[in-house]
């Protein structure tokens, strides 16, 4: 008689990793709803939180200012404003903290060891946030130019597209962490 395990794709023992199942979507749900709660909850300016989005929004600025540079040299950056040939101002909406927010709520509901869920958030997060610079530097230079495709590119394209990215990578993290389980076919 011959040994069934043969058959399988996987070392006898090891196997797929079981599927996530509804403890994972309540809690990524929950972790979701505590992280836009926290984003969009009308802070008094001065707070420690409203400083903090603050900062960071300024950081994106400044960093886009200086990707937007490359190809406009005019290029200055005040506060969360950047003036070049097209005026951007980062808002919060114009962040991605929702589409890292998103991504880190799943990666942390996710059944993962810790290091992978850390490297995970580490890489993910800073992907997210180097599509928005992209994003900002792309709508720039799209007011620059084609300034009747702005709104559009602006408020449905972009936003859709930071969203699908922070789906595809924590798919592509899924993966990761599930690595030494997967047939060497795939």
């Amino acid at each position: 008689m011959s040994d069934p395990s043969r058959s399988l794709p996987y070392p006898q023992g090891a196997g797929p990793k079981p599927v996530p199942g509804p403890r994972f979507v309540v809690l990524a749900v929950a972790l979701m709803a505590l992280f836009a709660g926290a984003y969009y909850y009308p802070y008094d300016p001065g707070t420690s939180l409203a400083n903090a989005i603050e900062f960071y929004l300024r950081l994106q600025a400044r960093a886009a200012g200086a990707v937007i540079a490359l190809f406009d040299p005019s290029v200055t950056v005040r506060g969360t404003l950047i003036n070049g040939r097209f005026p951007v101002q980062v808002v919060k909406s114009c962040s991605s903290l929702d589409a890292q927010a998103l991504y880190a709520a799943a990666v942390l509901a996710f059944p993962a060891r810790v290091l992978d869920k850390t490297l995970g958030l580490l890489l993910g997060v800073g992907l997210l946030s180097s599509l928005n610079l992209t994003r900002i530097a792309g709508l720039s230079l799209v007011g620059a130019h084609r300034p009747e495709w702005f709104d559009t590119i602006h408020e449905e394209i972009l936003p859709l597209l930071l969203v699908i990215s922070s789906c595809l990578a924590f798919v592509a993290w899924v993966r990761w962490t599930r690595r030494e389980n997967l047939p060497a076919a795939l």
